[in-house]
């Protein structure tokens, strides 16, 4: 069996390769899985088997040829277990009253598995 070591940081010349073609997007969702995949030390087939998708399609996610579902993020965010915010790339910042206080967020409940059903 394959031992997968997780790289904390991807190094910086990579991340630049990676992201000098990927300029103006507010959302890189594939770029952000294919950084998480090459640092984790998966391959494409790894993933796309994880999370229950073809290679190819997993291939058409990592180049924004098209956009996983709700159902498939979240498969993603959990397999390399980051939030569904650091998967698409979003930068949160909790709200604030009239007083500058943090407004109270219920606890969101973990995305479902890779193995569940979508509904139809």
């Amino acid at each position: 069996m394959r031992q997968n070591v997780i790289i904390d940081a991807v190094p910086e010349d990579l991340v630049h390769k990676l992201t000098k073609e990927k300029t103006g997007d507010s959302m890189q969702v594939g770029l952000n899985i294919k950084i998480k995949r090459i640092g984790r030390g998966y391959t494409q087939e790894e993933i796309a088997d994880a999370i229950g998708v073809a290679r190819s399609t997993y291939t058409r996610y990592e180049s924004d040829k098209r956009l996983p579902d709700i159902y498939k993020l979240c498969a993603l965010a959990d397999y390399f277990d980051v939030s569904l915010d650091d998967l698409v790339g979003r930068d949160w910042k909790p709200k604030k009253d009239h007083k500058g206080r943090n407004i109270a967020i219920k606890p969101q409940p973990k995305c479902i598995s890779a193995g569940s059903q979508s509904p139809s």
